[in-house]
């Protein structure tokens, strides 16, 4: 009898059929991987299952009693414990409560325990050999931290099935072992495990059976033993297809004159400052492991972290740069590493979120302050078109969109503002094949045009085949520079772990 069982599950949004008549089982102690292209209707099964959104037919049980779940609470209570792509902590609580939250705070003479809500806590991430203060605010966390945080979360749950989306995103080699181990851990127990990835080694390397969703249809079920990286690739896709970049025919290619020069950047504190500059047409790539500084390098750079030592040149004229919106009128745009609370309005429809960085280019007139929703929109369907982005009416609230959307929606933004500095936080952070090759596309492309490109990647690879010049950063410092064809997974990795550079 099946742990989890999903009978003809058919989920429809205005134009969009997002699952249809999918059916899909879990036993226990199995870990199933769940995988798709962004849009591939992954996320809707999920959302079904946490019990976020209802199903417009089809039904579930759990084993073998049939369950309807009409809000979150209900797939909790099941036995069913979630941990989104997208983090779903709360920031202002400590570390034992995010990890509580949501499974009733103990409490002692009607108040919260809260002697007991740490041992709790402690329990969950002791089962992940995870070292934190569960007294520890979590918005002073880094983003892996933050991520196994909301994984620890599911382990308290004490539930029947656990079901992750992404979770491997941002977090260090180690830490993912930690994770492979503790998923192990909860097999041995019983658990049934449901793990969505595009790292499909990681998928191949953790799975005994693979469920591959396209276009909201269940188009295979395979043991994982039958397959490769190749093969799977190709049923994912439909087609053979390569997720990583290829190296760049001409790694010496002639760049501009200087556009970015930023000095006294310190990313993590106690650390010596770094200079960055970038030259029109080149693709900078910061490289190092999770927690190494190089989101803290973007931040200052666009003021969104307070640093009074750094110091900004655009062109050769030194600006003053103090927060975000001064950043942007100056050129210089991010696309920050979390996309749904850093750089989506989920609320706003995807012609509002693409074109707010530019809202004063389009108004009714050039004299006049009154904004024109069709200007708007019109660039709002130009780049939607030119990116690819998948969605029925630009009227579309964004927090409906896949990911890979609603990552491709933020980099328009940019575009809309036609900035000439961009910086890339984790690009194609939960992003399938396909949509990593399109983002690929247009970051090339946007450098042949003389933009000035600065990214981020934990994907070693994909900093190989991209960038000119890689600086490789290590717990805040800035350790080497690779150029040219010199910039290689190998090298960056080298520089990562070797010993007495720092």
């Amino acid at each position: 009898m099946a742990l989890l069982s999903l009978h003809d599950i058919s989920k429809s949004y205005p134009g969009v059929v997002a699952a249809s008549s999918v059916d899909l089982c879990l036993a226990a102690r199995e870990v199933l991987g769940l995988v798709g292209k962004n849009g591939a209707g992954k996320s809707t099964i999920i959302r079904i299952i946490a019990g976020v959104e209802q199903p417009d037919s089809g039904h579930m049980a759990i084993d073998g009693e049939p369950v309807h779940f009409g809000r979150a609470m209900d797939a909790t209570r099941a036995g069913i414990a979630v941990v989104h792509q997208e983090l779903g902590d709360i920031p202002s609580l400590s570390v034992g409560e995010n990890i509580m939250l949501g499974l009733g705070y103990p409490r002692k003479f009607g108040l919260i325990d809260k002697g007991r809500l740490r041992e709790k806590a402690q329990v969950a991430l002791a089962a992940m050999q995870l070292n934190l203060d569960v007294d520890r605010t979590v918005s002073s966390l880094s983003i892996a931290q933050r991520r196994m945080v909301m994984i620890a979360r599911g382990i308290a749950a004490d539930a029947k099935v656990v079901v992750l989306d992404e979770p491997t995103a941002s977090l260090t080699e180690t830490e993912i072992v930690d994770l492979f181990v503790v998923i192990k851990r909860m097999q041995a127990n019983g658990v049934g495990v449901i793990y969505v990835s595009h790292r499909l080694g990681e998928v191949l390397e953790l799975t005994s059976r693979v469920a591959v969703m396209r276009d909201g249809e269940l188009i295979g079920d395979r043991a994982t033993g039958e397959l490769d990286e190749a093969s799977l690739v190709e049923l994912i896709s439909g087609k053979s297809t390569h997720a990583e970049p290829p190296t760049q025919a001409n790694p010496k290619k002639v760049l501009g004159d200087i556009i970015l020069n930023v000095t006294g950047l310190i990313p993590l504190r106690g650390r010596p400052p770094i200079t960055l500059t970038a030259q029109r047409g080149e693709i900078v790539g910061l490289a190092g492991l999770a927690g190494s500084g190089r989101s803290e390098i973007l931040r200052q750079i666009m003021g969104a972290d307070a640093n009074p030592n750094v110091t900004h040149e655009i062109g050769g004229a030194p600006v003053k740069i103090c927060n975000p919106r001064d950043a942007w009128s100056h050129g210089i745009a991010l696309v920050p590493e979390d996309r749904r609370t850093q750089g989506a309005i989920l609320q706003f429809t995807i012609a509002r979120n693409v074109t707010l960085a530019s809202l004063r280019k389009h108004r009714l007139s050039q004299f006049g302050s009154f904004p024109s929703k069709t200007k708007e929109n019109s660039v709002a369907r130009q780049l939607i078109k030119e990116l690819k982005i998948k969605v029925s009416n630009i009227e579309t609230k964004i927090g409906t969109l896949s990911g890979g959307n609603q990552q491709k929606a933020i980099l328009a933004r940019c575009l809309a503002a036609d900035a000439d500095i961009l910086l890339l936080d984790e690009p194609t952070h939960g992003v399938d094949v396909d949509a990593k090759q399109e983002i690929y596309r247009v970051i090339r492309e946007l450098a042949a045009r003389g933009k000035a490109i600065v990214i981020v990647s934990s994907e070693l690879r994909e900093i190989e085949g991209l960038v000119d010049r890689a600086l490789v950063m290590r717990d805040g410092h800035h350790i080497a520079t690779l150029e040219g064809s010199n910039v290689t997974e190998k090298a960056v990795l080298t520089h990562c772990f070797a010993t007495g550079e720092a």
